[in-house]
């Protein structure tokens, strides 16, 4: 997400000419499709027993209202951007950044063990990359 935010950032300040220097990126248990079970998964981490059942109920709660927001925006003409569900997308951009091209390296990064982070996910978003012939290399453990 720090990625898509600062290319974005970026992106409104000046206009940035495309640089070639030697570069990679490296994702570390990333990225992610955010869903409910996703956040609930990660928020189990953080609170214990009897909180949990009260943040679990908060994160719904806010989940499906963002969702309904946002359709209710969507029809009305209003709809912004929303960076949580482009992000997946916009890290297989070119113009991530200026120093970007199809030869940067990736190195993903991901486990098996890791609850919040599906390794499923991360493999999918490693796999779409080497589709469209970045140069990708994964790490899983």
């Amino acid at each position: 997400m720090q990625l898509v935010l600062l290319s974005v950032l970026l992106q409104t300040r000046a206009a940035c000419p495309r640089i070639s220097v030697p570069s990679a990126i490296i994702f570390d248990s990333c990225p992610v499709r955010y869903d409910v079970d996703m956040m609930l998964r990660s928020m189990s981490v953080l609170l214990p027993g009897p909180q949990y059942a009260v943040g679990r109920l908060a994160v719904k709660t806010w989940y499906w209202t963002g969702i309904a927001w946002g359709r209710l925006n969507l029809l009305l003409g209003t709809a912004q951007e929303d960076l949580l569900a482009t992000q997946w997308e916009r890290l297989h951009r070119l113009d991530l950044f200026p120093w970007i091209n199809k030869h940067t390296k990736r190195l993903y990064l991901y486990s098996k063990s890791d609850t919040i982070t599906l390794a499923s996910m991360v493999k999918e978003h490693l796999e779409e990359g080497r589709g469209r012939g970045f140069d990708v290399h994964e790490v899983y453990g």
